[in-house]
């Protein structure tokens, strides 16, 4: 299984189980805390734990991270430092379009946040279906685009000039 497929498997993950999770955890800010740390605990278990190259590496956290662990915004090896990144590309190769602008993105390196649903508004909630990809570029300005149009891809990071996510 290829690091596109594995992604697309996490987000299929999310839709079948989110209701469930949801008729669990209380509408508080401590389920909210809870809904992140089950998010990026499923990410390091069915992402991170199935593409990393080896033992040693770890991808940067999933949306906003966990709240579990202070500082850190893992699970896991709360204290293990990000070495691979998610990253978005075109389907087609050239461009994507970001459904809060109308704007065309053709940057090949847009890092992946997560996937959401836009509501009428096309404010991003946390609720299926999870139909949209929020991605940043390396200027950290956010886009919001349709998962039927990119491939997610796997990448080291440079630990002397990426700014790794604890």
């Amino acid at each position: 299984m290829n690091v596109d497929e594995i992604v697309r498997n996490f987000q299929q993950f999310l839709e079948a189980s989110w209701q469930s999770v949801e008729s669990m955890l209380p509408l508080t800010e401590e389920g909210e805390h809870l809904r992140l740390d089950w998010l990026q605990a499923n990410w390091e278990i069915l992402v991170e734990a199935v593409i990393r190259p080896d033992a040693t590496s770890f991808l940067e956290f999933y949306g906003e991270g966990a709240e579990c662990n202070g500082a850190s915004s893992r699970v896991w090896e709360p204290h293990a430092e990000a070495t691979h990144r998610i990253c978005c590309v075109p389907k087609d190769g050239s461009e994507v379009t970001d459904l809060v602008t109308g704007r065309s993105i053709e940057s090949q390196d847009l890092d992946f946040f997560g996937f959401g649903n836009p509501d009428r508004e096309r404010h991003l909630i946390l609720h299926p279906p999870f139909n949209v990809v929020v991605l940043s570029d390396s200027e950290g300005i956010e886009f919001i685009v349709r998962l039927e149009d990119v491939r997610f891809e796997i990448e080291a990071l440079d630990p002397y000039t990426d700014a790794i996510q604890v």
